[in-house]
């Protein structure tokens, strides 16, 4: 249904409200003027309470608004470099959009976030390659590909190129500047990428773009192509399009006379609260339009078929630092918590949906449902198939062993095609976990305990030896008994233990959350530095010896979701198998690049033989310790000293093609690693 409303977001129509008197002009050219004067402004004025109604209309698409609108605002936010600055001219932009067309703000919004749509809604991705990119170049400007290379390398960015270029081709296009029937709205570009996004074929989006650029401006032609590219390169993160978004959104409510009483700091809570919940802006606008902010979490909450983020650990060291976080060495009041063993598998949520539908997604909310086949009929595991209308499950898939009654190694079950597999063509068998229940016949159960949502899945599901089982666990506080568990859970083929708040507010799920009262221990934590980190591949070192036609090498990075740039710590070789660089080098080999993308952060002494234009793959990696550096980036900005920080001896675990680079170790997490470790030296 929501892949459904995106693609024909167009021929939707949404009613005006009935009760507005005020007419919004629709004139492109009154509204070209009105945004830059708003730009220029600090902060736009709230709209006016002396107006005759306190509503503004829901208007269809009938209002155009220029697409060179949202290109300018792009351009604005790449050249602002503080985030609370770029927060100020999002939310002037906003404001300028729910003013003139309502209905266009989850379509700007989702611009900027450099997606078509939810995450979850995997085929309206476009992410084109270099190569693809330097085709469309050769044909809409005439140039040589060899010749495009050079300019490029001169330039250091796709887009920047196809500005350089358009500006150079206006007397070739006869570029009408502001013409009414050359002008691109914000419409024509959206129905566009939409339109490119179903197209297979190579030519056919060639000839589908090309007409496009001729009618766009250069800087235009610049942000549709890095759009295409799935590097738009504004610096704005979700959380800080988040911010300005639930400011737009109580000054809306404001005119409206509702949300009285509520300021921007409760705004902001309630619009991420909502969103790791109902990952879709589509969704969540037209909600709030009907509502407003203040009633939304009440309104709008987790709905099966939709994934949200997962709640996540923070790793510790012994068992020991375990205990300490639920014993209050003041009070000595002590939580309940609960050990569960850390399986070395697949993350997944399990949906069903009111009509019976079974989906299946990945932590990375990629819809996994035809990877396994053999779990679709999942209410043969309900103990009683009429009371479940629905639910959404937290578990974790393992390659089994149905004969010798033992799972196997994470690398077993990557063997699996990722889609559509055939049930009779199934050679690993697979087990689900379920360690938690996060919603059941249409009611969240996010605010419940830990210890009452446990009954609750206990009490739904009937467990089947090698088919799907519960969480391995021990409830105790006695340090030697947590430790004998992570001894057993080894040897058991699991990675360590989670412990989790059992009881109490600490123990409710928060989703899209790293919290301290879920905890990881694995046996590797023992040593080292105390945790894994997953890191971007960023370009490599060609191979040498047996290596030679592979890659070598990789240079990795972390994120730093403050400026969406990844910030370079380490080189590594070690730990790959052959069969790992055959599977990087297929991957890889098409978004080889020579120049590095704009967010890249790095030092010319670690520049690698070839750059990835696109951050595609995370490995899994473990180190000796972490160091201050004068050639890495990892948190340069934060650590004080002008300095970033690098991994000693880095070696790779495996390869996490299940989490995007949104996910990667960040920056500020690389740097807490390394405080905690400088404090117990």
């Amino acid at each position: 249904m929501n892949k459904q409303r995106t693609l024909d977001f167009f021929s939707k129509k949404r009613k005006c409200s009935t009760v507005a008197t005020t007419a919004i002009n629709n004139e492109s050219r009154e509204i070209n003027t009105n945004l830059m004067n708003a730009l220029k402004k600090p902060k736009l004025e709230s709209f006016s309470s002396k107006a005759q109604t306190p509503f503004i209309p829901v208007k269809t698409y009938d209002v155009k608004i220029p697409f060179l609108n949202l290109a300018e605002v792009c351009e604005v936010l790449e050249n602002t470099p503080s985030r609370l600055a770029k927060q100020d001219k999002l939310e002037d932009f906003f404001d300028f959009i729910i003013k003139n067309d309502t209905s266009q703000l989850e379509v700007v919004t989702n611009f900027l976030l450099n997606q078509l749509g939810p995450e979850y809604i995997q085929d309206l991705e476009l992410g084109f390659g270099e190569h693809l990119i330097i085709k469309i170049l050769q044909e809409s400007f005439g140039y040589k590909v060899a010749s495009l290379k050079t300019k490029l390398k001169e330039v250091g960015d796709l887009g920047q190129l196809t500005y350089k270029l358009r500006g150079e081709m206006k007397t070739v296009f006869a570029f009408k500047s502001k013409s009414d029937d050359q002008q691109i709205f914000i419409d024509d570009a959206w129905k566009a990428l939409n339109e490119i996004a179903r197209i297979n074929t190579h030519k056919e989006k060639i000839g589908k773009i090309r007409p496009l650029l001729s009618r766009m401006s250069p800087v235009e032609c610049k942000f549709f192509i890095r759009f295409l590219e799935g590097k738009l390169r504004i610096g704005s993160s979700n959380q800080t399009i988040g911010v300005s978004m639930s400011r737009c959104m109580l000054k809306y409510d404001q005119t409206r006379g509702i949300s009285k009483g509520m300021d921007t700091t409760e705004a902001d809570r309630v619009l991420r609260k909502v969103y790791s919940q109902v990952p879709n802006y589509a969704i969540i606008i037209d909600k709030f339009l009907d509502v407003g902010i203040k009633e939304l979490e009440f309104k709008l909450t987790l709905q099966p078929g939709i994934p949200l983020k997962p709640m996540l650990a923070k790793p510790c060291k012994s068992a020991l630092d375990a205990l300490s976080e639920f014993n209050d060495a003041k009070t000595g009041e002590k939580d309940e918590f609960i050990c569960e063993y850390k399986y070395d598998g697949e993350r997944i949520q399990f949906h069903q949906l009111n009509d019976g539908t079974i989906k299946i997604f990945s932590r990375n909310s990629e819809d996994m449902t035809t990877k396994y086949p053999e779990l679709v009929d999942f209410s043969k595991f309900y103990k009683n198939k009429d009371e479940v209308q629905s639910l959404i499950i937290d578990g974790e898939i393992v390659a089994y062993d149905v004969v010798e009654d033992k799972i196997l190694p994470f690398q077993i079950l990557t063997t699996r095609k990722r889609k559509n597999v055939e049930i009779e063509d199934i050679k690993v068998k697979v087990c689900i976990y379920v360690f938690d229940i996060l919603s059941l016949n249409g009611e969240s159960l996010l605010e419940k305990t830990l210890e009452e949502r446990r009954k609750i899945y206990m009490d739904v599901f009937e467990t089947k030896k090698g088919e799907l089982q519960f969480a391995n666990n021990l409830i105790t506080d006695d340090e030697s008994e947590i430790s004998a568990f992570l001894d057993q859970s080894v040897q058991d083929k699991c990675e360590g233990l989670m412990v989790k708040a059992l009881t109490g507010r600490k123990s409710i799920y928060q989703p899209a959350s790293r919290s301290k009262f879920w905890m990881k221990l694995k046996k590797d934590y023992l040593q080292g530095i105390g945790d894994s980190l997953d890191l971007i591949i960023m370009g490599a070192y060609f191979g040498k010896g047996k290596r030679t036609g592979f890659y070598g090498g990789f240079l990795l990075g972390s994120y730093n979701p403050d400026n969406d740039e990844i910030e370079t710590c380490c080189k590594i070789g070690t730990g790959f198998s052959d069969g790992h660089l055959d599977q990087l080098h297929k991957i890889l080999k098409e978004y080889e690049s020579e120049i590095a993308p704009s967010n890249y952060i790095y030092d010319s002494q670690t520049k690698p033989d070839i750059w990835f234009s696109q951050p595609k793959l995370l490995l899994e990696v473990l180190c000796a310790d972490l160091s201050l550096s004068p050639v890495y980036k990892s948190a340069i900005d934060i650590t004080g000293n002008n300095r970033g920080i690098s991994l000693r001896f880095p070696r790779m675990i495996r390869i996490r093609d299940d989490k995007d680079y949104s996910m990667a170790t960040s920056s500020e997490q690389i740097l807490e690693m390394y405080q905690s470790q400088a404090n117990l030296q």
